[in-house]
C-alpha cells in the first residue's frame, strides 16, 4: 500500500485527531504508512471575528478540501461538525469512526454550575446554539463573543474575561483539560451541534483504494446518528450563525435510532424542541422529518432567520470546540 498523506488543521485538537486516524490506519492489517500534512485554513487565519462574520461556509475546511482535490493530500480528517452538510463534488465522507462524547461542558474558574452562576453572569461564547440554550435556562445571563482554540478560550476565562464559557467535552478530554470543566450538560436537554464528538474522514470519490481502507474505520452506529443530525441541519438550511442542535443515538434495542433536536433564535427567547424514533436505515428521513416538524412550530420571525441562513450558510461548523 502506498504512503497516504493526511490533511489537517494545525491546532492541538486537530493534530490529536490526525494522530488518532494515522495510528488507526497504521494499526490495520497491512495498514499504510501515514504522513500528516498541516494545511492552514481561513478560520485559523482570522481569529479576531466571530465565525459567522468571516464570510464563506466551511472556514475550517475549505482549504483542506481544495488540497484534497488538487491531490496534495490523499485523505482529510475534520471535526465532523465543521463539515458542510453537502460534500463538495469529487469528495466523499468515507468514514465516521466510533464517536467520542457528545456533551458540552461549562468551564469556569470556580466551582459553579449553569444554575448557580451569579445573576447576570457573563458567558463567553461564539455559538448561537449555546447562547439560545443558556438563555432558555437562565434568561438573566449575558453573553460575550470569544474566539480561539480550546486552551486559549480556557485561559481567557481563567483570566477573568468572562465568568464562564461552554466547550465540547470531546475536545476537553482529548486535550486532557477536563479539570477545567465544572458541569457536564445533559445532551437530551442541551443539544450538541450536529456531528459534535465525531470525526469525519474524507477522500476523493475516484480514489477507490483509499476509500476501501477508510471504510474499515467506519462505525455504523456513529454514521447513522450523524446522518440524522446532519439531515436535520440541512433541512433547516441553517449554519453556524443560527441556533440549532441535534443528538442522535442508537436506542437500547440496538436497531432503532433516537433523535432529539431543537431550533431557536440566536437573539430572541424562542426555542422549539422535538424527539423522534425510527429505524437506523432511515436516518436521513428521520432528521428531515423532525426539522420540518420544528419549522412548522416556528414563528414568522424565526422562519425569516432560517431563510436568511439558507441563503448565506449551509455548514455544521463554526460552533467552536
Amino acid at each position: 500500500m502506498r504512503r497516504l498523506r493526511l490533511g489537517t488543521r494545525g491546532s492541538r485538537l486537530a493534530l490529536w485527531q490526525a494522530s488518532w486516524v494515522a495510528r488507526a490506519l497504521s494499526g490495520l492489517p497491512h495498514g499504510p504508512d501515514v504522513e500528516v500534512v498541516v494545511v492552514k485554513t481561513r478560520g485559523d487565519a482570522v481569529a479576531d471575528r466571530p465565525i459567522a462574520a468571516v464570510g464563506s461556509t466551511g472556514v475550517f475546511v475549505k482549504e483542506i478540501e481544495e488540497a484534497l482535490l488538487r491531490r496534495e493530500v490523499d485523505l482529510a480528517v475534520h471535526s465532523l461538525k465543521d463539515l458542510e452538510t453537502r460534500m463538495p463534488s469529487g469528495i466523499t465522507l468515507a468514514a465516521v469512526p466510533p464517536r467520542g462524547p457528545v456533551e458540552d461542558c461549562l468551564v469556569a474558574a470556580g466551582a459553579v454550575t449553569v444554575d448557580s452562576l451569579p445573576q447576570g453572569a457573563v458567558v463567553a461564547t461564539g455559538s448561537p446554539r449555546r447562547e439560545a440554550l443558556l438563555r432558555d435556562r437562565r434568561p438573566d445571563l449575558r453573553f460575550a463573543p470569544i474566539r480561539g482554540n480550546v486552551p486559549t478560550r480556557i485561559e481567557k476565562v481563567l483570566a477573568g474575561e468572562a465568568d464562564a464559557t461552554v466547550l465540547a467535552r470531546a475536545g476537553l478530554q482529548r486535550l486532557e483539560l477536563m479539570a477545567h470543566s465544572r458541569e457536564t450538560l445533559d445532551p437530551a436537554e442541551f443539544s450538541p451541534a450536529p456531528g459534535q464528538g465525531a470525526l469525519g474522514i474524507q477522500c476523493r470519490t475516484d480514489d477507490g483504494d483509499t476509500g476501501e481502507i477508510l471504510r474499515l474505520l467506519d462505525d455504523a452506529g456513529a454514521r447513522a446518528a450523524v446522518t440524522a443530525e446532519r439531515a436535520f441541519l440541512r433541512t433547516l438550511g441553517s449554519g453556524c450563525h443560527l441556533a440549532a442542535g441535534a443528538w442522535g443515538r442508537i436506542a437500547p434495542d440496538g436497531a432503532s435510532l433516537l433523535l432529539t433536536a431543537f431550533v431557536g433564535s440566536g437573539t430572541r427567547p424562542e426555542l422549539h424542541r422535538g424527539e423522534r424514533t425510527g429505524g437506523a436505515a432511515g436516518a436521513d428521513a428521520l432528521g428531515t422529518a423532525i426539522a420540518k416538524e420544528l419549522m412548522g412550530r416556528a414563528s414568522r420571525e424565526l422562519l425569516h432567520e432560517l431563510a436568511a441562513g439558507s441563503r448565506s450558510h449551509d455548514a455544521a461548523g463554526g460552533d467552536g470546540a
